[in-house]
């Protein structure tokens, strides 16, 4: 289940650097979950053409992911937000500034959500 979440993550972001059969396969298997057969049925190619297509695509998002790392960016400061979040709500009180701080920071973490698509 992780790989699958890891490579649909991976697509949005670099999705748009693949062929488009690249990228139409990938988001067909991982992120409308239809199987080898499916994809393959529906393309009119063999399996093992699907499977080649998959980890050349695979294996260009993650070659890209090494080099630039804005997936682990990304997770990097989602938990950061996360982390900030709980300690604000761990924290007495119901001022102002708590508030207006909690705001802030669903405010920038939805952001990146709808920017980044993930």
């Amino acid at each position: 289940m992780e790989k699958r979440v890891q490579i649909g993550c991976l697509l949005d972001i670099y999705g748009g650097l693949l062929t488009e059969r690249q990228q139409s396969v990938l988001d067909e298997h991982y992120n409308q979950d239809l199987s080898l057969s499916e994809i393959a049925q529906r393309r009119g190619i063999s399996r093992q053409a699907v499977l080649d297509v998959l980890r050349r695509g695979e294996a260009q998002l993650s070659g890209w992911e090494k080099k630039l790392g804005v997936y682990a960016l990304y997770r990097k400061n989602t938990q950061a937000l996360d982390t900030c979040l709980a300690l604000c709500d761990g924290i007495e009180g119901d001022g102002d500034a708590l508030r207006a701080l909690k705001k802030e920071l669903n405010a920038l973490r939805a952001g990146w959500e709808d920017a980044d698509g993930i």
